[in-house]
Order: structure tokens, then sequence, then C-alpha cells
């Protein structure tokens, strides 16, 4: 078990709670895992551009299968660490290029989404010069 003590701010000022989380007692079985990736991002680390490339051929998927997610809109965001979101896309799929040459060093997120019904693919990308 572990303690610990939240401090958080209202509109009456800061507050604090003490919380208790019994880590034996978590079910991680909530949150979904992607046992394998649609999209392949590079080039990571990167320091210019930063391409997200659907990549349907690399888990078996048959030609009509491919026709039927070639249908489907994917929305791509690239968050930064504190969730802002930074650049965001539509895709049918394909290629699709972010220009990440502004920004600074440091993590990046990002999400893949497939529609509301589908898991969020998720990417941890290095920006560095």
């Amino acid at each position: 078990m572990f303690s610990f003590d939240i401090r958080y701010r209202n509109t009456c000022g800061w507050s604090s709670s003490w919380a208790t989380i019994d880590i034996e007692n978590v079910n991680c079985s909530k949150s979904p895992v992607l046992e394998e990736y649609k999209w392949k991002v590079y080039p990571n680390p990167t320091d210019n551009m930063l391409y997200i490339e659907q990549d349907m051929e690399d888990f078996g998927q048959s030609t009509s299968d491919m026709i039927i997610e070639a249908a489907s809109t994917y929305d791509i965001r690239l968050y930064d660490g504190q969730g802002n979101l930074l650049r965001q896309t539509n895709t049918k799929g394909g290629t699709v290029q972010f220009n990440v040459a502004n920004l600074p060093v440091g993590f990046y997120y990002l999400h893949v989404h497939e529609g509301a019904s589908a898991p969020t693919e998720i990417h941890q990308v290095m920006v560095e010069r």
C-alpha cells in the first residue's frame, strides 16, 4: 500500500487530502493493450519531419481487409508531455507527415484514432537535435 498527500487548488484556495492505493488489487486488464501496431512512425528519434505510415501488409491482412480499412478515416494527433495538442490531421490511410523542426527537444505522444469503438494506438516520439 502507498499513501500520499494530494494538494490541489480550487476557487477557495489550496486544499490537501490523503490518499491510499493498494497496488496489489489494481486491475490493469481494463486498459486496452494493442497486440500489433497498424502504423509505422519514423524516424524516431527525429529532428525535422515525422512520418506516420499505415502498415497493413506486415500483419497478414487480406486484400479485402485492406479495402475495408482503407475506407476508415483516421484521426492522427501529436501531443506534448502536458497533453497539449500540437498537430492534427485526418487521413484515409497512406503516409502523413508532421513537421517537428520547431518543437523543443523532448518526448511527444502520437495518437491514432479509428472511430470511437477502436482502441487508440499511441506511439512515443522523441525530438532531438
